[in-house]
C-alpha cells in the first residue's frame, strides 16, 4: 500500500487523478498480471469545514463549476456519461451475468 497527503483539501477530480497516477507510477511493475486496485480516501470533511491554505488555492470557482456540471450531466443522463479521459474510454470488463434471470415483466 502507498499513500500521500494532498497539500490542500480538494474535490477536483483532475487533481485527485494526478496524485493517484503519481502514486501508481511508484508501485507499478511491468510484467505482473494485475487484477484489481483500490483507492482509499481518508480524512474526508465537508467542504464548508475544510482547512484552506493561505497561500495556495487549488479549488477555483472554475474547477467547482466544472465538477458541478459533470455531476449534473451524470445525474440526468446516467453514471459515467461524462468522465475523465484518464479512466479510459473502453470497458474491457463486465459484470458476470451467468445466473441473471430473464426480465420477462420488465423488458
Amino acid at each position: 500500500m502507498i499513500s500521500c497527503r494532498l497539500p490542500e483539501p480538494t474535490a477536483y477530480t483532475p487533481m485527485l487523478i494526478k496524485y493517484a497516477l503519481e502514486l501508481l507510477s511508484k508501485i507499478y511493475r511491468e510484467g505482473y498480471a494485475y487484477k484489481k486496485a483500490g483507492v482509499a480516501l481518508m480524512n474526508l470533511v465537508p467542504a464548508s469545514e475544510a482547512q484552506q491554505n493561505l497561500f495556495v488555492r487549488f479549488d477555483s470557482p472554475k474547477h467547482r463549476r466544472l465538477m458541478e456540471t459533470m455531476d449534473r450531466i451524470n445525474g440526468q443522463w446516467g453514471r459515467e456519461t461524462v468522465r475523465s479521459g484518464a479512466s479510459g474510454y473502453e470497458r474491457v470488463w463486465g459484470m458476470r451475468r451467468v445466473r441473471v434471470s430473464n426480465r420477462f415483466t420488465t423488458n
